[in-house]
């Protein structure tokens, strides 16, 4: 498995590349057993992974089988491996992550799925689900009446609802889609409202939530 490493080019510009052959990085990913499956990926194909990422959700799943409590994950991505999404933002606009190094912020899509299975054998994950059935589900427009009746002028309720539709549409430039959002809870409690159908992850394989 080849890692795709940041590479200095003789014009004193930075470069992505392949590495020659596995690195350690690539290597340790490997080590999770998402990634073992014979049929998960074929030749060629290119994923994003974040070690970090299921290390914290990981502590996140021992915490709460210790002591009790839930966690709940908001954040745009995608509830299966991710091949190639790390872009740069600048001056609210995309660039490349390259391009001016120390001054552009960088960002990637969260890949749930490998979230979940961070839960495997210590909690319970249920969801993803979008953050527009989220907040739907949660009240969201009994909320936006009383703040509708409650404005003082139009250009104030247009404001409002603009806001509104950013929050739960699901149309380019909107969140209500990308967004997701997926809670942790210890194995034996109940799954929390709204997240009764849906994906669940815990103890053993992933598998489809209760009706």
């Amino acid at each position: 498995m080849k890692h795709k490493i940041v590479f200095l080019f003789l014009t004193k510009r930075f470069i992505f590349t392949l590495s020659e052959g596995a690195t350690n990085a690539s290597r340790m990913i490997m080590a999770y057993p998402d990634f073992r499956t014979p049929t998960a990926f074929v030749p060629g194909s290119r994923i994003e992974v974040s070690p970090d990422a299921y290390a914290v959700s990981h502590a996140v799943a021992r915490r709460i089988r210790a002591t009790g409590g839930g966690a709940l994950y908001v954040d745009y991505g995608r509830d299966h491996p991710v091949p190639d999404s790390l872009r740069g933002i600048r001056d609210h606009g995309f660039v490349s992550p390259l391009s001016h190094p120390g001054s552009v912020d960088l960002s990637s899509d969260v890949d749930f799925s490998f979230l979940r299975s961070s839960c495997r054998d210590t909690a319970r994950a249920h969801g993803p689900i979008s953050q527009s059935e989220f907040l739907r589900s949660m009240g969201i427009g009994a909320r936006m009446n009383v703040l509708l009746r409650s404005a003082g002028s139009r250009e104030r309720r247009v404001e409002l609802a603009k806001g509104f539709e950013r929050l739960v549409g699901e149309g380019d430039g909107e969140m209500g889609a990308v967004y997701k959002v997926m809670c942790v809870v210890g194995e034996g409690d109940p799954v929390p409202y709204p997240f009764q159908t849906g994906r669940i992850g815990g103890s053993g394989a992933v598998e489809e939530g209760e009706k």
